[in-house]
Parts: structure tokens; C-alpha cells; sequence
């Protein structure tokens, strides 16, 4: 039986992927913050596209579509958006998600999918693995590259190392995701937040010890990859919206503090990119 998805959280990356979704002929129910009701026959798949801290309204939005086999995968940026999806839904139906498709709305406000890649999913359980297993099939024919991941934690880590680099780096220079993939002052700053955050994953023991510089060498792959995209930061900050900067540079200087560790550059960039909201 063909799978039916909902996407929770229709701004630029939900829209991009439920267009990809629907175009291969899945059925999609997309759903923003208070809209209630899934009708038909229950979802077999609900991916939360809500930035990090809608993640509350995005698990309220999320309840109603839910049913005994459901899975909720959350492909927000940052760290805790997960933790959230398994105290609510339980291992046989958290999953960890990570993608690299990229999507903006321009000054019109017209949506662009303006880079494919893969997305990673990591369920918490054996059953969520078995629930799993039956929808990434249909999820590949409709268009979507999808890998299923063995450990959602630390997915949810090597996600969070790329986006601490690459995010606030390209949102406050106002630049598009290739400046940091070659030498230079802007590669090298990405380089230096990338090597804090794998140091705090790996002395927090959420990650094995991982060399810095493959750590950074991920960094500069997805940034050559999506060269031309401009990151959904630098697209809140332009709009004047509220970033994701707390749970990802933020998160990291908090946790490299109770951990003893130093993240000046982290902490930098978190501190810069707030007092840019705020501007």
C-alpha cells in the first residue's frame, strides 16, 4: 500500500518536499501551526519542517495526524527538536532526520528548491526500523533520496556540526553556502565552529572520537554541494524572523561550557546572529 506522509510546517523546505512527494505520486497532507484533521486512512509517515523553536506547535499540529504506526521524523536544525518527538511518540515512532535538499523563498516571496540531496533518516527502535523500512521504498520512487541511518543521535550531531559552520557563518556575511567551500577568512571560521562542535559531541559521548578534520571536510562537501544556496539563517535574518541560532550555536557554547570545554567561535557567532535579530 502506497504510504501517506504529512508535513508538518509549510515554509520553504516542507513546501519543496511535499511538492517532490506529491509529484511522485505519494499522498501528502500538509498541515501549518492550530490546522486540525488528517481524514481517510491514518499516516504512515508525519516529517516536522518547523524551525527548532516551533518545535511545541509542530508536535501539537503533529497529534492529531498520528496513529498507532505512525512515524514522526523531525528534520529541524539543532539540538532537542528529537529528544522532544521521542518523549512524546515513544521509540516506535521518533525518527531522527537529517536532508541537504535546500529551499528559499525570494523577495516575491516565490518558492525555490534551490538544491537536491539526500535526506538520512534514524528511527529509535527496532519497530520504528521496521515501520521505517516499509516506507523508504516508496519514498525513492517518488524522487527522494533517502538513507536510512543506524543511530538518530548521532545523526542529529553530524547534522548540527554542519549547520553550526555553515549557518551562521553564511547568514552574517550574507553570503551563499559556496563562500566557505574554499580557502579563505570565511572557510576558516566555518572550519573552527565545525571543530568545537565535534569536540563537544565526542567528549559528551554522543559521538565516537572523530578526526577535526573530517568533521571539516563534510563541512566544505555540503557547501560545495549547495554552493549557490543561500541558507535558511541568512534567509531569516534578511526577513526579519527569528533564527534557529540558539539550538545550534548556542546549544553547542552551552554544552562545551558544562563540559569545560572552550567554543569561543561558536559562542561568537551565537551572540553575533542574536544581536543581528535583534537589530
Amino acid at each position: 500500500m502506497t504510504p501517506r506522509v504529512g508535513v508538518v510546517g509549510p515554509g520553504a523546505l516542507g513546501t519543496a518536499l511535499a511538492g517532490v512527494l506529491r509529484s511522485g505520486g505519494l499522498e501528502v497532507v500538509v498541515r501549518g501551526r492550530g490546522e486540525r484533521g488528517a481524514g481517510g486512512r491514518p499516516l504512515d509517515l508525519v516529517l516536522l519542517c518547523t524551525k527548532s523553536h516551533d518545535v511545541e506547535g509542530a508536535l501539537e499540529t503533529a497529534a492529531p495526524l498520528v496513529g498507532p504506526e505512525t512515524l514522526v521524523a523531525t528534520l529541524q536544525n539543532g539540538i532537542g527538536s528529537f529528544e522532544r518527538v521521542l518523549a512524546r511518540f515513544g521509540p516506535e515512532r521518533a525518527v531522527a532526520g537529517a536532508t541537504t535538499e535546500a529551499a528559499c523563498r525570494d523577495e516575491r516571496g516565490e518558492l525555490r528548491h534551490t538544491a537536491r540531496g539526500r535526506t538520512r533518516l534514524a528511527p529509535a527502535g527496532p519497530l520504528a526500523l521496521q515501520r521505517l523500512e516499509r516506507c523508504v521504498p516508496a519514498l525513492r520512487r517518488a524522487g527522494l533520496d533517502v538513507e536510512i541511518a543506524p543511530d538518530p543521535v548521532a545523526l542529529v550531531w553530524s547534522k548540527l556540526i554542519v549547520a553550526a559552520a555553515i549557518l551562521p557563518v553564511t547568514a552574517l556575511l550574507g553570503l551563499p553556502n559556496g563562500a566557505i567551500a574554499g580557502p579563505g577568512p570565511a572557510a576558516q571560521l566555518a572550519a573552527q565552529a565545525a571543530r568545537e562542535a565535534a569536540r563537544v559531541a565526542v567528549v559528551s559521548g554522543t559521538m565516537e572520537s572523530t578526526p577535526a578534520h573530517a568533521a571539516c571536510e563534510r563541512v566544505r562537501e555540503v557547501a560545495s554541494r549547495t554552493a549557490n544556496n543561500r541558507s535558511s539563517m541568512l534567509c531569516d535574518l534578511e526577513a526579519g524572523r527569528r533564527t534557529e541560532i540558539d539550538a545550534i550555536s548556542g546549544e553547542v557554547a552551552r554544552r562545551a561550557q558544562a563540559l569545560g570545554l572552550e567554543a569561543w567561535c561558536n559562542w561568537t557567532l551565537w551572540q553575533l546572529v542574536r544581536a543581528r535579530e535583534r537589530r
